[in-house]
């Protein structure tokens, strides 16, 4: 279990500093998501070598599809459809999916909430805490969804 241990207490690190990054500069830095990519790559290396092929092909088809969002509907950020990537190669498709899901509607909530309280629409959201959150959920429930 060492590797499963140690893949979710550094993906829960990096998700901590990428989302505290978007809150405060509404930017998520490449060296932080090339840090976590290589850092899961590595892991895979040593422990999960014959699925890596599955997590990139993952990885790949999750940032094609938010590419495709960012490039036609917009609201997201580059930094945003990196993050989906590295965040898609730490999990399967299906929870990577479903990570998205619950990240958009606590964004949502989010959202609805500020706006009820404030009696202002924000203009900009950071779209990297939510991701979090919904990947730790995702991650966490895992093969139960």
């Amino acid at each position: 279990m060492f590797y499963s241990e140690t893949k979710v207490i550094f993906l829960f690190l990096f998700l901590i500093l990428i989302s505290v990054a978007d809150i405060r500069f509404y930017k998520i830095p490449d060296s932080l998501l090339l840090s976590l990519f290589a850092l899961l790559v590595s892991l895979d290396v040593k422990t999960d070598f014959n699925n890596i092929l599955i997590h990139i092909a993952s990885a790949i088809l999750m940032f094609l599809i938010f590419f495709l969002i960012y490039k036609t509907v917009g609201g997201l950020g580059f930094g945003d459809v990196k993050f989906v990537g590295v965040l898609s190669y730490a999990m399967d498709f299906k929870i990577g999916v479903y990570a998205f899901l619950i990240a958009s509607l606590s964004a949502i909530i989010f959202l609805l909430a500020k706006n009820y309280i404030s009696k202002k629409v924000s203009e900009k959201l950071p779209f990297a805490p939510f991701l979090s959150l919904g990947s730790l959920i995702a991650f966490s429930v895992g093969e139960g969804v």
